[in-house]
């Protein structure tokens, strides 16, 4: 176990050619000593801190190359309640799946659900929608949380839950990642927002 510091920086500041040369070298220390691989698990939400979003994305895609057809495996935690919707995008972007915990139940949700997506925008599902419900996912996929969803709109926060969960089982998905997805397959938010 090593704290992100020790394994991302040196001298307290953070460096991507450092922690891609640490886990190359990881890997091939495992692979000498027998191991079958290599398993990584972290938060990257420091890292998104210390780096603009362009530059997160391509620090993710170098540990994506220096993974590919090697056994290594890496973990990365994005936790929604810290997260903003144009983070979940490029998590989505980069990664190969992702995998939800929503009330205790693990759920594997796959990133190549972009075509569903645009099935269910081409069936018109986003027309069945309320004005409100449509008026709630925009502000979903713009990355607002319900509080923040409730206050601009003049409703309590139980009204602004009520509406989701409507929303969810109108168009068959269960998590927050799906939602964006359809909103911005739909063309109801720009992926740039």
């Amino acid at each position: 176990m090593a704290s992100h510091r020790k394994w991302f920086g040196a001298d307290g500041t953070f460096d991507a050619s450092i922690a891609v040369r640490r886990f190359r070298k990881k890997l091939v220390d495992a692979e000498r000593r027998g191991f079958a691989g290599l398993r990584v698990n972290g938060s990257s939400a420091w890292v998104r801190e210390k780096f603009r979003a362009q530059r997160f994305r391509e620090f993710e895609g170098e540990i994506d190359r220096l993974m590919e057809h090697r056994r290594m495996l890496a973990v990365c935690t994005f936790p929604l309640m810290l997260s903003r919707a144009g983070q979940i995008l490029d998590a989505a972007r980069t990664h190969q799946f992702g995998i939800t915990v929503r009330n205790g139940t693990w759920k594997k949700v796959e990133i190549r659900d972009i075509g569903a997506a645009q099935r269910q925008a081409k069936k018109g599902k986003l027309r069945q929608l309320t004005f409100r419900q449509r008026e709630i996912l925009q502000h979903i996929a713009e990355g607002r949380n319900t509080k923040q969803i409730a206050d601009l709109l003049g409703i309590s926060i139980k009204t602004v839950e009520s509406h989701r969960l409507q929303l969810m089982r109108r168009l068959k998905i269960d998590n927050i990642p799906g939602l964006v997805r359809f909103a911005i397959y739909t063309g109801l938010v720009s992926p740039e927002d």
